[in-house]
């Protein structure tokens, strides 16, 4: 009698763990963007892998965080563009999406507006676009400066001096 009062209750508590394990940690596999975006509107836990153009991306929903909804965002590969970029793959960020007054979300891809994420993918990301960026101005500096002549303030144009002052040459 007591074996059988000890395998009850040793069932009861896997039975027991087994559940709290689905509740609270288990987070379902979405294979169709309709069901990501579902629960991404609800930020119920969920994952998902979006094979896009130049990057997959997975997305795990890990549930509401005060006003947002968290969502982990990792780069899984990049599959096109320049070698320099390969540096996000493997990177993951945390991203805060605000919920609206009846608790959703606007559906988005988490990692459009880095500014509501954090981590290691985020500044791998920006450092990605600061390069980019710098580039783009070194490669145009010619038509940057060209555009700049004639600004109030920008020495190089027809203004005369760069102090403004008109006794400086007397």
């Amino acid at each position: 009698m007591k074996k059988l009062g000890v395998g009850l209750i040793l069932i009861v508590f896997v039975a027991f763990l087994v559940v709290t394990y689905f509740v609270f940690f288990h987070a379902s596999k979405c294979s169709e963007i309709n069901c990501w975006e579902y629960k991404l509107k609800e930020c119920k836990k969920a994952k998902y892998v979006n094979h896009d153009i130049d990057v997959s991306w997975e997305y795990e929903i890990k549930g509401k965080e005060r006003d947002s909804c968290e969502v982990e965002v990792e780069a899984l590969q990049v599959v096109t563009g320049l070698a320099r970029s390969r540096i996000i793959e493997g990177k993951s960020m945390n991203c805060f999406i605000p919920l609206d007054n009846e608790g959703k979300t606007i559906v988005v891809a988490p990692e459009a507006d880095i500014n509501l994420c954090h981590g290691r993918l985020k500044e791998e990301l920006q450092t990605l676009m600061i390069e980019k960026l710098h580039q783009y101005v070194l490669e145009n500096v010619g038509e940057i400066a060209e555009g700049l002549t004639g600004v109030e303030g920008v020495v190089g144009g027809d203004e005369g001096n760069s102090s403004g002052n008109e006794t400086d040459n007397v």
